[in-house]
């Protein structure tokens, strides 16, 4: 027996290895469509002659749908069994993807990136519910948690150079071609190597999902449009008070119905509660930023789009040493204990970047404070994320699903909000300062929460 004991953990380990990659495979197609696009917009922009605004929805569009339908991609998911709502999910970012690459205006492109979130509604919850349950080990899960969001940072991190480098030797439309190949790989491992999760018969509520679909396109409408129309125009005004009506006509469904699209239970649960919120504030931050930086060096140092994703590539590319240490400090400190210090240094680092971009700082002290910032959120998230899918794996779906909600909501609003700061000034150094200055901010509240979660272990 012994001498087949070493074969049986190699394959064991080969299969935890290709499983963790084919769950992965979805998430960096997604996240490296959206660093991509960030460093591809201003030529996007330039080549098909777009207004402002269209920068935006260029980036925020993917953002809508996705944010407003993996609520219901959750639902499908235990409904239908998760592997087969990743695979429809792959299947529509692979179609969409190409509709990208090949439109002829800025219309058609947001209708393809429209769809891209459709996609990636889907694919998103599946993935990580798919994850957590197969491997029961907690300690085996976190790790798990740890290496998948290595996987990801990779691709966010590599995503603008990727883009940089498409856009220079391809052209833009490149950037959606890439998502191609990806796809399909993804799609035949998942088919080899997934299991179906169990399939439980649960009704749609499909009321509630509409609810929560027009709540959110019209929060990122109003969020987008609000500086090009001016918040107190007639128009803005009506808009913002259906939106508020929605949202609370959203919330109020939930709190009475027995049958919530929402886990409210898990809400409960002050861990669950607050790693969501502090997912929404990372995702606001980080994803504001990037927008904005990728930008702010294109504009400001007068560098072309591969050249700006060689000066992003190290800032970005840490997020995948924080995945990896977070998965060695688990054997040491707490979730929590981690999480908090990480943000605390985030914070830090943001504050000085605020006083110091508009000075004469060279880049490589600039680069250097935002990567540790970055690799700080690069310990946070796989924290976080095994906060939410530890305290939810009663509702594994959905809890996956609610934490990618409050996410991209966090990505729509910080690309929204830093797009308003970025069409407020002309000064493109006082746009980075002030775009830093609400990410300390952002980041200092999330210390703060993640403060309350370590002091209030039990509950």
């Amino acid at each position: 027996m012994a001498d087949y004991t070493p074969s049986l953990t190699s394959n064991h380990m080969r299969k935890d290895i290709l499983i963790l990659i084919t769950l992965a495979l979805g998430f960096v197609m997604a996240t490296l469509d959206v660093t991509i696009v960030n460093v591809a917009v201003s030529t996007i922009q330039k080549t098909l002659y777009l207004g402002g605004t269209y920068t935006t929805w260029i980036i925020d569009s993917y953002m809508v749908t996705f944010a407003s339908l993996l609520l219901l991609g959750g639902t499908l998911a235990q409904r239908y069994g998760g592997k087969t709502i990743y695979m429809l999910g792959l299947s529509i970012f692979i179609i969409s993807s190409l509709f990208c690459a090949m439109a002829l205006n800025g219309s058609m492109l947001i209708i393809g990136r429209l769809f891209q979130g459709i996609g990636a509604a889907l694919f998103m919850p599946s993935s990580l519910s798919l994850l957590s349950l197969s491997f029961a080990d907690d300690k085996k899960r976190a790790k798990m948690f740890g290496l998948w969001s290595a996987i990801v940072s990779i691709a966010s991190g590599c995503g603008p150079f990727v883009g940089g480098l498409l856009v220079n030797e391809f052209g833009w439309r490149s950037v959606f071609i890439i998502n191609i190949p990806i796809g399909i790989i993804g799609f035949i491992m998942a088919y080899i190597m997934i299991s179906e999760s169990e399939k439980i018969m649960i009704e749609l509520y499909l009321r509630s999902h509409i609810l929560a679909v027009f709540s959110i396109a019209l929060l990122s409408y109003v969020l987008i449009e609000g500086p090009t129309y001016g918040w107190l125009s007639t128009r803005m005004i009506g808009i913002i008070c259906i939106t508020l009506c929605l949202i609370s006509a959203f919330i109020y469904k939930e709190m009475k119905s027995h049958h919530s699209i929402i886990p409210i239970s898990l809400f409960k649960n002050r861990f669950f509660t607050g790693a969501n919120v502090i997912g929404v504030c990372i995702n606001l931050s980080l994803f504001g930023g990037i927008f904005m930086f990728g930008m702010f060096l294109q504009h400001a140092k007068g560098l072309t789009p591969l050249m700006a994703g060689v000066q992003l590539l190290p800032m970005m590319a840490v997020f995948v040493l924080g995945n990896i240490l977070f998965s060695t400090f688990i054997n040491r400190w707490s979730v929590e204990w981690i999480m908090f210090v990480a943000l605390v240094v985030a914070s830090i680092c943001t504050i000085i970047l605020v006083i110091t971009v508009g000075t004469n700082i060279g880049y490589w002290a600039i680069s250097l404070l935002y990567a540790c910032a970055n690799l700080a959120i690069g310990l946070v998230v796989p924290a976080m994320t095994s906060i939410v899918m530890e305290t939810g794996k009663s509702a594994g779906h959905m809890a996956s699903a609610t934490l990618n909600v409050n996410r991209q909501i966090g990505s729509l609003i910080g690309v929204a909000l830093i797009g308003a700061i970025i069409d407020y000034s002309n000064d493109w150094y006082e746009k980075a300062s002030h775009s830093f200055l609400l990410m300390a901010i952002i980041y200092l509240i999330s210390a703060g929460l993640a403060g309350m979660l370590l002091k209030k272990k039990t509950f």
